[in-house]
């Protein structure tokens, strides 16, 4: 049935973590419940009504860890619910610990994926380097009268990965900065 399913943006979990569990744990109490990610989108499946608290986690596993990883959670009180290249939902019915509590923890959970951003980005940057420094020098001429079109459609590609690169690194940035102040404000 359609009307069982429902499915909201991904914002991107650099901008939107927070709000999102919030925005899940009122959806659970209507009735709506997180089953799967993907990199656009969340999908919810209708169910009966229940109070949930939601967490993820970030961490890229090796096969053999997986079994381990999730053990850890459950018996905390966390039920895996979704994953996705690294990003972990959990939920609970229960007023189990949250899962990050101290700062190296939460320092944890971000750094790696603070880490895959800023290669993007640097990666990226790069790329877009090397293709207006092309451009400036028509390297691509050779392709006649479809050069224009086709050093757009390169910067293009390239831009599309380099701003939100960027854009995801200086909020895991943020992030981290805000969780080392609230450390030193601990001491």
């Amino acid at each position: 049935m359609k009307n069982d399913v429902r499915y909201l943006w991904n914002w991107g979990l650099a901008f939107d973590e927070t709000r999102l569990l919030k925005r899940l744990e009122e959806l659970a109490e209507e009735g709506w419940f997180l089953e799967c990610m993907t990199t656009f989108r969340y999908r919810l499946r209708k169910g009966t009504p229940s109070r949930l608290r939601y967490a993820m986690d970030y961490r890229r596993l090796q096969a053999e860890e997986e079994a381990e990883y999730f053990a850890i959670f459950e018996e905390e009180g966390w039920e895996p619910v979704c994953s996705l290249q690294g990003f972990h939902f959990f939920s609970t019915a229960s007023e189990s610990v949250a899962i990050h509590t101290e700062q190296a923890t939460k320092q944890e959970k971000y750094s790696g994926f603070q880490r895959v951003c800023f290669l993007s980005m640097l990666g990226s940057g790069a790329g877009l380097m090397v293709l207006w420094l092309l451009g400036r020098i028509d390297a691509l001429a050779i392709l006649g009268w479809g050069e224009p079109y086709a050093m757009v459609i390169l910067l293009t590609v390239a831009a599309a990965v380099f701003v939100p690169s960027v854009m995801m690194s200086v909020a895991y940035w943020i992030r981290m900065r805000k969780i080392r102040l609230e450390g030193d404000c601990h001491d």
